[in-house]
């Protein structure tokens, strides 16, 4: 009972995000979207119908499990929680990724979590994509210098001058100067898809 709080206590957090780019919010679904919310322990009532959900839970935990919701390797249970955000309009990715990383963070280090040994760990493509753009993003980067650099240092001495070697890299940097500025000047993003044309 207290992991299906758990999880829904990260549900209700994650689903806190708001998109500005289309005015939507973060949609979460798991295990605990499928169960009613479990009554606190007060009133007889409640402890009955708490006690039937309980049961219901363990009676269904192995088809939880075949729809991969909930799994178990060894004495570790994992719950699943699959996020989902617009495909549409120009949703920032790896700040989505960061956002919910916070969120569950907030939630794992509440009071909800205390007596429970939980970590949070995040797969999927947008997880995978907001990596490798922040990796393209960084080998570009020193592709570029370093491209700059060895052909700035080849000009020098084949010129037999520092300045001739610098007025020489002009026909080099023109092109990418022209190509970024055109872009920032047409509001064109440099995103993943840019990159790689």
């Amino acid at each position: 009972a207290q992991r299906m709080k758990l999880v829904g206590d990260v549900e209700a957090a994650v689903e806190q995000i708001r998109f500005p780019e289309t005015g939507r919010y973060a949609r979460c679904y798991s295990a605990a979207t499928l169960i009613p919310t479990i009554p606190p322990k007060s009133g007889l009532r409640n402890i009955v119908r708490r006690r039937a959900l309980l049961n219901l839970l363990e009676e269904d935990r192995e088809q939880f499990a075949a729809a991969r919701y909930i799994f178990r390797e060894g004495n570790r249970e994992i719950w699943r929680i699959t996020v989902r955000a617009p495909a549409t309009g120009a949703v920032e990715y790896g700040a989505f990724a960061e956002q919910v990383a916070q969120r569950v963070d907030e939630v794992l280090k509440s009071d909800a979590a205390k007596g429970e040994h939980v970590s949070a760990g995040y797969t999927g493509p947008v997880v995978v994509v907001s990596r490798v753009q922040a990796r393209m993003w960084d080998v570009l980067t020193k592709s570029f210098v370093m491209a700059f650099g060895l052909i700035a240092a080849a000009m020098i001495v084949v010129l037999r001058s520092v300045p001739g070697g610098i007025v020489a890299m002009a026909p080099n940097v023109f092109p990418v100067i022209m190509c970024f500025g055109t872009m920032g000047w047409l509001g064109m993003s440099l995103d993943m898809g840019s990159l790689m044309t």
